[in-house]
Order: C-alpha cells, then sequence, then structure tokens
C-alpha cells in the first residue's frame, strides 16, 4: 500500500467511525477490564454491525476468520469515541491498514499488515491491552 493509499484509508476509516452510532461514555483510563464494543464496517461505510458490546478473544477471532477480506472491511474495537483500534481493507488492490486512537490522536501505521493473521494478532493485542502492536508496528 503506498503512502498515499494508507493516508485515504485512514481518512475513510475516521469517516467511517464518525458516523458510527456509538454513544460510549469517555474512558480517563484504558484497562484490560474495559469493556470493548466490537463493531464491522462493510464496504466503504456501507453498512455497520455491532456484533457485540462486550468483545472477547473468542468473538474476535470467530469474526475475523469468517470475513470474506477480498472485499472491502473494517472491524473495530471502540473503548469510546477518542480511544479505538479498526484493522481493515481488503486482500486485494485495497491493501490493509492499522489505525488506532487513544486520547484522540490517531495513528496509522506505516507499513501495512499483509494477512488476516496479522490484523487479528493486532485486535487480541488491543483486546488484552498488553501493548504489544504497538511494539510491533511502526505508527505514524
Amino acid at each position: 500500500m503506498t503512502k498515499f493509499n494508507a493516508i485515504l484509508f485512514s481518512l475513510i476509516l475516521v469517516a467511517t467511525f464518525s458516523c458510527s452510532k456509538n454513544k460510549k461514555s469517555e474512558a480517563s483510563n484504558i484497562t484490560n477490564s474495559t469493556q470493548m464494543q466490537l463493531t464491522i464496517f462493510h464496504g466503504y461505510g456501507d453498512s455497520e454491525e455491532t456484533v457485540s458490546e462486550s468483545a472477547t478473544i473468542e468473538l474476535v477471532n470467530q469474526v475475523m476468520e469468517r470475513l470474506d477480506w477480498n472485499k472491502f472491511t473494517n472491524v473495530q474495537l471502540t473503548i469510546d469515541d477518542n480511544n479505538w483500534l479498526s484493522v481493515g481493507g481488503s486482500l486485494g488492490s485495497d491493501g490493509l491498514s492499522v489505525i488506532y486512537s487513544e486520547n484522540g490522536e490517531q495513528f496509522v501505521t506505516v507499513d501495512p499488515p499483509e494477512t488476516e493473521e496479522q490484523m487479528t494478532k493486532v485486535l487480541r493485542s488491543y483486546l488484552n491491552d498488553d501493548g504489544q502492536f504497538k511494539k510491533d508496528w511502526k505508527f505514524e
């Protein structure tokens, strides 16, 4: 994915998230006991599916395995409007990316993930609040 495509992808994710119906309150401290909403955005914001208000590792794994990654799709874990992580894109011409927001500041991967498994690992890390995804990937 070119830098331009990554930036464009990030803008699409932000616009998609801004249109979301998420009404969770802001959290001042993110902990691994924080409940996260698991949402799928199909297409380029065409439709939104809230899978769970309380995501689990098992649920993340199931969702990621069942999706068709040849079609543009985003999977997002949300704590509140300022703290979330979204993975997505497509294995085709769009490419994949990871973007997250921490206290309202947004970051996107410099180098894109190449597989569904890599994106799943990022989601699991975010859900576990272990910070490993920040060590494994460079963000700007």
